[in-house]
């Protein structure tokens, strides 16, 4: 990694910037939150679906995936708020409450 034109610092001009996470706006930020989902989900015992890049399984629960939005769907309602507090315990959650509507699937 170089540092960017015009950020050149006069002190360190030779120095270069480690990246610890991924940024909004860069090109690989997508790709690294999908990573690293990808592997909490399956430390929680969910499969991702082989034709599906964003679809998850783990018993009778579903996991839709679309960039930074989740929908969870199960049998019961304990099933979901069971998975909901395993996120929880990795991620910062924003509960946006049923699903009214879904596009882009």
């Amino acid at each position: 990694m170089r540092q960017p034109p015009g950020y050149k610092s006069k002190k360190y001009p030779d120095y270069v910037c480690k990246l610890d996470r991924a940024l909004y706006r860069l090109q690989q930020s997508g790709r690294q939150w999908f990573t690293e989902i990808s592997s909490v989900l399956e430390k929680l015992g969910f499969t991702k679906l082989k034709w599906a890049n964003g679809v998850f399984l783990k018993n009778k629960v579903i996991l839709l995936l679309y960039v930074d939005d989740i929908v969870l769907l199960g049998k019961t309602n304990e099933e979901i708020q069971m998975t909901v507090k395993l996120l929880a315990n990795n991620f910062d959650l924003k509960i946006m409450g049923k699903t009214r509507a879904l596009l882009g699937i």
